[in-house]
């Protein structure tokens, strides 16, 4: 009789520690890019963060997975699938990004990229955080702080991206 309602109780470790295992490989992914775009010369960094982008994938599937398998779950359930899917389509895009400097034969990094990409990382720092959390969201005060610094560091990105257009 256990067994028949295994599928109700909820596997809250794993759905959360996966979630938290994404968003460290967006941590990955995201340091990968900078030290490509230090060296764009080196070939073996689009083939690290494509790596690293189909392990992020496995994760994806395994938070999908779990998530359909599962009840009652820690957070609302569309939610979680929210978070885990915008966290890959930051891994996504990178790849992305990392493919087209390989396919377009970029040389030398463009200007702002790289202050770019170290913003990024400290997004990607601020989302790994946030992921860590919500195993046990004792201060939601903390949790405000740290989307407050991600908004900060995307509109940092934002005049970046515009003084870079400003000055072609």
């Amino acid at each position: 009789m256990g067994q028949f309602f295994s599928w109700v109780k909820s596997n809250e470790k794993k759905i959360l520690v996966t979630l938290d295992d994404l968003a460290k490989k967006a941590v990955e992914i995201s340091e990968a890019l900078v030290v490509m775009l230090t060296d764009l010369k080196n070939a073996d960094c689009h083939k690290e963060i494509h790596a690293l982008e189909t392990q992020a994938d496995s994760l994806v599937r395994d938070i999908f997975s779990e998530l359909n398998r599962t009840f009652i779950t820690p957070l609302d359930r569309e939610d979680m699938q929210r978070v885990a899917s915008k966290i890959d389509d930051i891994i996504d895009h990178i790849d992305g990004i990392s493919a087209r400097l390989v396919s377009y034969k970029i040389t030398t990094t463009p200007p702002y990229a790289l202050e770019m990409a170290n913003e990024l990382v400290k997004a990607t720092k601020e989302v790994e955080t946030m992921t860590s959390k919500l195993r046990n969201i004792k201060n939601p005060a903390s949790m405000i702080e740290h989307c407050r610094n991600t908004s900060e560091i995307e509109h940092k990105v934002c005049l970046l991206y515009t003084s870079d257009a400003a000055d072609e």
